[in-house]
């Protein structure tokens, strides 16, 4: 497992855990996060090569383990916010995706799970959203953008406890989904919105 923090600024601190390590997931109360300011650095490329000698020791070949890192380059590696990378014993996804292949064949599975922590920046940012009087100043926007790629769930799921979010949802246009919603597929660009409404 690789517990792994990513800042706006691209720089990365991670701690890996073996099995039989025992794993403490607590913040750490002088900094109020996971790691110390002084493990940041520009390395994420040591957590990748962590990651890519992982995945080949579970029985992927170099270009395979290359492959997939890659895939995920951009949510795993790119975007800011706490995770924990673990790879999935092979047992679970034979027992929960069982697969069978004509002619039969030697068939090695690999899979990484991923679970987004929520951070206490990002409650702070959550906070910062809530206080707004004015939802395009630049404290807004810049705590907005921090929250990350799942910044709108994370503010839909606050707004369940705390109605202030509601005026900044919907001046955002941020809800969830409704059956009736079309595909997002099929919703036109804003340019042709604006066309249409001509």
């Amino acid at each position: 497992m690789y517990l792994a923090q990513i800042r706006s600024d691209g720089s990365c601190a991670f701690h890996r855990f073996h099995q039989g390590d025992g794993i403490n997931l607590k913040i750490n109360e002088a900094t109020s996060d996971h790691f110390l300011d002084g493990e940041f650095a520009p390395n994420v490329d040591r957590l990748r090569a962590a990651m890519h000698d992982s995945l080949v020791q579970a029985g992927l070949k170099d270009d395979e383990a290359t492959a997939m890192l890659k895939t995920w380059e951009v949510s795993y590696f790119k975007s800011p916010g706490t995770r924990l990378f673990f790879l999935v014993p092979p047992a679970w996804t034979n027992d929960i995706l069982p697969i069978t292949v004509s002619p039969s064949a030697e068939i090695t599975r690999v899979m990484v799970g991923r679970l987004e922590l929520v951070t206490p920046q990002q409650r702070e940012a959550i906070a910062t959203i809530n206080k707004t009087k004015d939802f395009k100043d630049k404290a807004t926007s810049l705590a907005y953008g921090s929250l990350g790629r799942f910044r709108d769930a994370l503010l839909l799921d606050a707004a369940k406890t705390d109605a202030g979010l509601a005026a900044f949802l919907k001046a955002q246009g941020i809800k969830f989904a409704e059956t009736t919603d079309p595909p997002v597929a099929l919703i036109p660009p804003a340019d042709d919105l604006s066309l249409a409404a001509e």
